[in-house]
C-alpha cells in the first residue's frame, strides 16, 4: 500500500479489549451490588412472608367452611359412610350440573320448599343425599382450588387424622381413581406418623392454630404447611391445610427482585450514560464520518474521496485501519471499472454475434422456416413434458406433392420456388416459432396449450391460402398433403408425429386418388 501503510494497533488500542475492559468492570459493579442487596434483603423477609400467606390462606378456607356449621357437618359423616358409594367423572366440568341436578330433584320431591331451612340435610331422601353430597364435594374443591390458584401455592386441602391415617376430605387437584381412571378418587387415605408431621398432630391435639409452620420434604417437593383446625358445635371434625413452596417463594421474590432491578436500572443507566459518550466521541463519531464519505463515493462516483479519508485517519485502531481499507478497496474499484468498461464494447459485440449465429444454426436457409434442429429440439422438451404429465399439443405434417416432379419437367429453380411459395403460406397461416422444415418438401408445424384448439382453423386457412393461390400454369401450381395429430396418452412426441405421417400419406393417396379420376 506503499505510504498507506500503519503499523498495527498495540493491544490495548483494539476496540475488542478497550470494550471488554469497560463491560468487565460495570459486570463485576453489578455482580457485588446484587449480591449484597440480595443477601441484606431477602434472607429475613422468605420465612416470614412464606408464612403470612399460608397462614392466611388456610385460616380464609377454614372460616369459609365454618360458616356452614352443621351442613358442613353433616356431609362429612355422610361421605365417610357413602364416599365409595358416589360416582363422579374424572373429568367433570363443574360443580354447577351437578348443583342444578340436585335443585331440580329437590323441587320435584319438595316442591316449594327451601333446603337448609324447611328440610334439613338428615330429611333428605337417600338420593337426594347422594346427589347433594356430589355437588358439595365439587364445591369445596372448586373453592380451594381457586384459592391456590389465586395464591399460587402448590396444595390445599382438609384432612381427617386417625392416627395414623390422615384421610384427604377435600383436596385442591384432582386424582383418578385407583381401580376406576375415568371415576374421581375421594377420600383419598395416607399414612403419616408424628416423627413425619409433628405440627399437624400437635395442632389436632390442642384444638387450635400452632403458630409454627410444617416443613417436609417428599415426592411433591420441599413445602411448608400451615395448619387451621375446623372446630363445629365444639366437635373437632378435621383440618385445613395450606402449603407454600420453599424454594420459590414468589411473591416474596419478586418484590425483592424489583428493589434490586430498580437499584441496578438507576447504576447501569449511569454506567451506560458514560460508556455512551466515550464511545461515540472516539469511535461512533468516526465511524459515522466515514459511512458518510462512502455514500458519497456511491452516489458521485467521485475517487477523489478516497484521499479524503486517507487524510483524516490520525489514530491506530480498528477505524483507521478499516478507513485505509475502504480507500484502497475504492481505489481499486475505480480501477476495475476503467478496464470492465474498455471490454464491455467487445463483450457486448460478441454476445450480438453468437446471438446471430445462434439464430442462424435454427433456421433452414432457403425458407426462412425453423430447421430441423429447431424442430429437434422442440420435440425434446415436449417429450418432458410428457414424461412431467403436462403435455398439450398437435402436430401438423405438411408434404409438398409433386416436387420431383417439377424438378424433372421444369427444373430446379421451379422446384424450389414451390417450396418457398408453400413456406410462405405456412409461415401466415402457423406462428414463426412452432413451424419447421424437417426436409426437401416435409414441413410440420406444432401448436401448444391453449392454441391445440385452434389446430383444425390453422389446417382450413392454409388449404385457403394454397386454393387461392392456384393458377392454370403446371409449373407454379402447387399442392401439399396435409395430416394432423394431437396428443392424448402417448408416451413420446415421435408418436404423435407418427400419427400425424400416417395420417398425411392418407390426405395424400385420396388427393392422387382425386388426380387420377
Amino acid at each position: 500500500m506503499g505510504e498507506e501503510k500503519r503499523r498495527m494497533p498495540k493491544k490495548w488500542e483494539k476496540l475488542t479489549f478497550q470494550f471488554g475492559a469497560l463491560f468487565l468492570c460495570f459486570a463485576l459493579i453489578t455482580i457485588l451490588l446484587s449480591a449484597f442487596l440480595a443477601h441484606t434483603r431477602i434472607r429475613d423477609l422468605v420465612r416470614d412472608q412464606s408464612k403470612d400467606t399460608v397462614r392466611g390462606v388456610a385460616q380464609n378456607l377454614a372460616g369459609i367452611i365454618m360458616r356452614d356449621g352443621d351442613l358442613f357437618k353433616s356431609w362429612q359423616e355422610y361421605m365417610e359412610e357413602h364416599a365409595e358409594d358416589l360416582y363422579i367423572e374424572y373429568d367433570y366440568l363443574s360443580f354447577e350440573e351437578y348443583s342444578d341436578i340436585f335443585d331440580h330433584d329437590f323441587e320435584a320431591q319438595y316442591p316449594g320448599k327451601v333446603f337448609g331451612k324447611d328440610v334439613s340435610f338428615e330429611e333428605l331422601t337417600d338420593k337426594l343425599k347422594a346427589e347433594f353430597a356430589t355437588y358439595y364435594q365439587l364445591y369445596w374443591m372448586t373453592i380451594f382450588s381457586n384459592t391456590r390458584t389465586s395464591f399460587n401455592l402448590p396444595f390445599a386441602y382438609y384432612v381427617t387424622v386417625d392416627e395414623p391415617t390422615i384421610t384427604y376430605v377435600i383436596d385442591a387437584d384432582r386424582f383418578q381413581d385407583y381401580e376406576d381412571p375415568e371415576r374421581l378418587l375421594l377420600m383419598d387415605t395416607n399414612t403419616r406418623t408424628r416423627e413425619d408431621v409433628p405440627v399437624m398432630y400437635e395442632c389436632f391435639d390442642l384444638k387450635s392454630e400452632v403458630d409454627k409452620l410444617e416443613t417436609v420434604t417428599d415426592e411433591y417437593g420441599y413445602t411448608c404447611t400451615y395448619y387451621v383446625p375446623i372446630i363445629i358445635d365444639g366437635e373437632l371434625m378435621g383440618l385445613v391445610g395450606a402449603d407454600g413452596d420453599v424454594n420459590l417463594v414468589d411473591a416474596e421474590i419478586s418484590l425483592n427482585s424489583f428493589t434490586l432491578v430498580g437499584l441496578l436500572t438507576v447504576v447501569v443507566a449511569v454506567c451506560i450514560i458514560l460508556l455512551n459518550r466515550f464511545v461515540q466521541k472516539v469511535y461512533v463519531d468516526r465511524l459515522v464520518l466515514l459511512n458518510e464519505r462512502v455514500e458519497t463515493y456511491t452516489r458521485d462516483k467521485d475517487p477523489s474521496i478516497a484521499d479524503d479519508i486517507r487524510a483524516n485517519v490520525d489514530r491506530h485502531d480498528e477505524v483507521a485501519t478499516l478507513s485505509l481499507q475502504i480507500a484502497q478497496m475504492i481505489t481499486e474499484l475505480e480501477q476495475h471499472i476503467e478496464r470492465i468498461v474498455a471490454i464491455s464494447g467487445d463483450l457486448l459485440g460478441a454476445q450480438e454475434r453468437a446471438a446471430k449465429l445462434d439464430d442462424l444454426a435454427r433456421t433452414d436457409a432457403m425458407t426462412g422456416l425453423m430447421n430441423k434442429l429447431s424442430y429437434t429440439e422442440c420435440m425434446d422438451r415436449l417429450d418432458r413434458q410428457v414424461k412431467e404429465g403436462r403435455a398439450c399439443f398437435s402436430v401438423t405434417m405438411i408434404d409438398l406433392n409433386f416436387l420431383k416432379r417439377l424438378n424433372d419437367t421444369y427444373g430446379h429453380d421451379k422446384g424450389d420456388a414451390a417450396i418457398n411459395l408453400l413456406a410462405a403460406y405456412i409461415k401466415k397461416t402457423y406462428p414463426a416459432k412452432s413451424s419447421f422444415r424437417i426436409g426437401g418438401d416435409e414441413f410440420v408445424a406444432v401448436l401448444e396449450d391453449d392454441a391445440v384448439q385452434e389446430t383444425e382453423q390453422a389446417i382450413q386457412r392454409l388449404r385457403t391460402l394454397i386454393a387461392d393461390g392456384s393458377t392454370d400454369d403446371p409449373a407454379t401450381q402447387i399442392s401439399a398433403a396435409i395430416g394432423v395429430a394431437t396428443y392424448t396418452n402417448e408416451t413420446s412426441s415421435r408418436d404423435v408425429f407418427d400419427k400425424a405421417d400416417e395420417d398425411m400419406y392418407r390426405n395424400k393417396k385420396a388427393m392422387k386418388a382425386v388426380r387420377k379420376s
